[in-house]
């Protein structure tokens, strides 16, 4: 919802070591990766939005649509992109993409150095 249509999510199964869900967003192929055993870790938007450091929770939660709060966000920088648009919230576009690409760069170095841990 926040970004354009040419930063559309892309599903995908991976098979190593046991089936892994990949989401990747973002025209820098930004992912996170599900085993089984960290599917929980999915949560709803508004999950994921209530998560969020100060002040970015309470304007993400004002902002947030309803009909967006029970969608599925695999990480706080979904959450943010599909809650509601950039453009038409009070920080406007460039405020929020900002902060969903500093997001998408702590998941990724987080996704990283988890998968070396697996190597």
């Amino acid at each position: 919802m926040g970004r354009s249509p040419k930063n559309q999510i892309n599903y995908g199964i991976m098979k190593k070591r046991e089936p892994t869900l990949m989401i990747v967003t973002g025209e820098k192929g930004y992912g996170k990766s599900y085993g089984k055993n960290n599917l929980s870790d999915v949560k709803t938007v508004i999950e994921q939005l209530q998560t969020l450091g100060h002040p970015y929770r309470k304007q993400a939660l004002e902002n947030c649509k309803e009909h967006n709060k029970l969608k599925i966000a695999s990480c706080k920088s979904d959450a943010v992109e599909e809650a509601f648009w950039w453009n038409d919230s009070p920080q406007g576009y460039d405020y929020w993409n900002t902060y969903w690409n500093k997001l998408c760069d702590k998941e990724t170095t987080h996704f990283f150095s988890e998968q070396k841990k697996e190597i």
